[in-house]
């Protein structure tokens, strides 16, 4: 029998799970939303790195149920971290994903998340949540298969 290959990994500060848990536990029962910044895999690198989250306001039709980042918030970060890669700072941070909570249902995936993501490569960060607080968090990123649709890998987090 063949060895599964081992899930990839998402670099992580402690602190950014512990703000994502407060804001999920917060926001209930409504979903949290914001985007993820850090450094992308590289060429030797052991796997993306998150430095920071950044939370926006969700905007979706029903927060309940779903989420939609801030489109003016993801410009300005756009625009911030431009101006900073310009200026020469160093590492060059970009939007390696987002992140939202599930109110009463499970860290993964939804229906809704699968026919909302659009660009493989981003990390999905998700946490359960629930009138006791936010629970399990778990890191997805997003694939295309083989027929060009898009898919979810799970990810294993791991602590800087």
């Amino acid at each position: 029998m063949a060895e599964a290959e081992p899930l990839p990994v998402l670099w992580t500060p402690p602190s950014v799970l512990a703000d994502l848990k407060a804001r999920a536990a917060a926001a209930y029962p409504f979903e949290c939303c914001g985007l993820l910044v850090g450094c992308p895999m590289a060429p030797g690198d052991e796997g993306p790195k998150v430095s920071r989250m950044v939370p926006t306001a969700n905007h979706a039709a029903n927060p309940r149920r779903a989420f939609e980042v801030d489109p003016a918030a993801h410009i300005a970060l756009l625009r911030t971290l431009r101006a900073q890669a310009k200026e020469g700072r160093q590492p060059v941070e970009q939007v390696i994903g987002h992140y939202h909570s599930h109110p009463d249902a499970p860290a993964v995936p939804s229906a809704r998340d699968q026919a909302q993501a659009m660009e493989p490569g981003l990390i999905w960060l998700i946490v359960a949540a629930s009138l006791s607080g936010a629970g399990e968090i778990r890191a997805w990123r997003a694939i295309r298969d083989g027929d060009g649709a898009i898919g979810f890998q799970p990810m294993n987090l791991i602590f800087l």
